[in-house]
């Protein structure tokens, strides 16, 4: 399909979707129906057109849409998606890296990193989006997006915190506000062994069991005592200088 032809496509689909409410099968047949014909080397730029083409409000719908027909198009192509659209459209970063983590679950990982590598101010989002799709891998999403991120150390771990199971979730909100700035993977393992070590009795021990059961070795990072918080996280998110969650 020539750029002409694309643009005419794109245009008529855009529309369509922005004049009246589809139901869904319809709407993403008409965002297909504007990718038809795409080489797999143009689709994650086309699809990031079509979205930013979309209307206010229809832009939502388009980008599920968009990202659904896409990625049935070339599921190996997800995360190079979803990293065009959050480089377009950041605003629907989070959006496109949810509905595409769905998709491709063994991929919501890599998508979030390249998500939150596209779109870092959506870090947070990116990784509270692709964890409730797939929360059983809330962990190795929040780590993938601080690879991109690592300024946003302190919302990826809050966001991380609120996806986590109810017993570590305030350990993992107290790694936030430490002053060690653990990195983030080490942060989450570390509030799994202060979450044992509680229920235990214990102290802290050298290696650190994480979410999966692999040991981390902790070694080589300074200690610090995380005290659990007992109400969810309310103050503004900040990526330093926030005091430790419960004091």
């Amino acid at each position: 399909m020539n750029k002409l032809n694309f643009l005419a496509v794109l245009g008529l689909s855009v529309g369509v979707l922005s004049t009246q409410a589809l139901p869904a099968t319809d709407a993403q047949a008409s965002v297909k129906s504007a990718l038809a014909g795409v080489s797999g080397l143009e689709l994650p730029s086309r699809t990031a057109d079509l979205i930013a083409a979309a209307n206010g409000q229809e832009k939502n719908a388009v980008t599920v849409s968009a990202i659904e027909a896409a990625v049935s198009m070339n599921p190996s192509a997800a995360a190079a998606i979803v990293s065009a659209v959050a480089a377009k459209v950041p605003s629907m970063a989070a959006l496109a890296a949810a509905t595409a983590a769905k998709l491709q679950p063994k991929l919501a990982s890599m998508i979030a990193e390249a998500a939150t590598k596209a779109a870092p101010d959506q870090a947070a989002a990116i990784v509270t989006a692709c964890s409730k799709e797939q929360p059983s891998q809330y962990a190795a999403i929040a780590v993938a997006a601080s690879k991109s991120a690592p300024a946003a150390r302190h919302d990826i771990l809050i966001a991380a915190s609120e996806a986590s199971p109810a017993g570590v979730s305030p350990y993992i909100a107290a790694t936030a506000g430490s002053p060690s700035k653990m990195p983030v993977d080490v942060s989450i393992a570390s509030a799994y062994t202060a979450q044992a070590s509680a229920s235990q009795g214990n102290n802290f021990g050298t290696y650190a069991p994480g979410p999966t059961g692999r040991e981390l070795d902790m070694s080589g990072y300074t200690r610090v005592e995380l005290i659990p918080s007992t109400k969810p996280w309310s103050g503004p998110r900040q990526h330093s200088g926030s005091p430790i969650i419960g004091q």
